[in-house]
């Protein structure tokens, strides 16, 4: 997974195993927050690959779709509060 904005580039290997729990830890600014929203699909990638049994969910550089947020099947609960700003409340 790699995102990058303007003087940030967040660079994260990551695979983890059906039925395991893992945990993101790392100091104020690490990008655990900035790693969640990619795997999510609520911050695109700039290269990489997020993929969820099989399936890809986004991919820049393949020919894949990138399957929007609302149809990953991925939830993420963040501190402060997080809409999809392209769905209404009812959606």
């Amino acid at each position: 997974v790699v995102v990058e904005r303007a003087a940030f580039r967040l660079d994260v290997g990551l695979c983890v195993p059906a039925g395991s729990t893992t945990a993101v830890v790392g100091p104020n600014g690490a990008g655990k927050s900035t790693l969640l929203r990619a795997l999510a699909g609520l911050a695109p990638l700039t290269a990489g690959r997020v993929a969820l049994d099989g399936q890809v969910l986004e991919d820049p550089a393949g020919s894949a779709a990138r399957i929007p947020a609302e149809g990953r099947g991925i939830g993420v609960v963040f501190q402060d509060h997080l809409l999809f700003p392209h769905l209404s409340a009812l959606q």
